[in-house]
């Protein structure tokens, strides 16, 4: 008989995207003219701005759905979570240069960028949606030959990414469920948890 797996166990099984994975993703979208997918130059410059935002705040691939155009013009950027909890997430400078070229080219296509407009939207000009976001993720990872990576993965980057940053990750999970609008902290602690590759590569290095 197969074995059940506890849900603890099941919850904690973290997948983020090794770095120099990120660094070829990240390579991979800015050098793009026109993508393999054939999208346009428009589209290739939305999804660079999507997987940034989604790796450098960590947001719901809803919440990403869900930004409006004031939202983005301001520094610490409001975002509804789930249940209706609101949060702000900051934008650091690199992101913020992005995000206010992308709201002058919609500007310069003709798109609304009026408050309420959605920041980002479909080739026919709807709010974009969660399917298109998964769509965009793994066909963008696919073609930057990382394989296949979901948007929950670029939650989970910046997420490991930011306690690995930290001189003290322990003290900076409650920073970190901020951010990620956890309203249990018990849910951010699973970023601590290390991977057995890097159990492995810290057994070596102590050997």
């Amino acid at each position: 008989m197969k074995p059940v797996t506890p849900k603890s166990e099941v919850s904690d099984r973290v997948k983020d995207i090794p770095m120099p994975l990120v660094r070829q993703l990240r390579r991979h979208m800015n050098s793009l003219e026109r993508s393999a997918r054939n999208t346009t130059a428009w589209q290739n410059n939305r999804d660079r701005v999507i997987i940034e935002m989604m790796l450098d705040t960590g947001l719901r691939r809803e919440e990403v759905c869900w930004v409006n155009v004031e939202d983005a013009r301001e520094d610490l950027m409001p975002v509804i979570g789930k249940g209706d909890k609101k949060r702000r997430v900051p934008i650091l400078t690199g992101l913020r240069r992005k995000l206010d070229a992308f709201l002058r080219e919609k500007e310069r296509r003709g798109e609304d960028v009026d408050d309420g407009a959605p920041l980002f939207v479909s080739r026919k000009g709807n709010r974009i949606s969660i399917r298109q976001v998964n769509d965009i993720v793994s066909g963008r990872a696919s073609d930057a030959g990382i394989g296949h990576h979901t948007p929950h993965a670029l939650r989970h980057t910046f997420a490991r990414n930011f306690l690995r940053r930290s001189e003290h990750p322990e003290g900076a999970v409650g920073d970190l469920g901020t951010l990620l609008g956890h309203s249990n902290l018990q849910t951010t602690f699973i970023y601590l948890k290390r991977t057995l590759p890097e159990i492995a590569a810290s057994m070596e290095r102590t050997a």
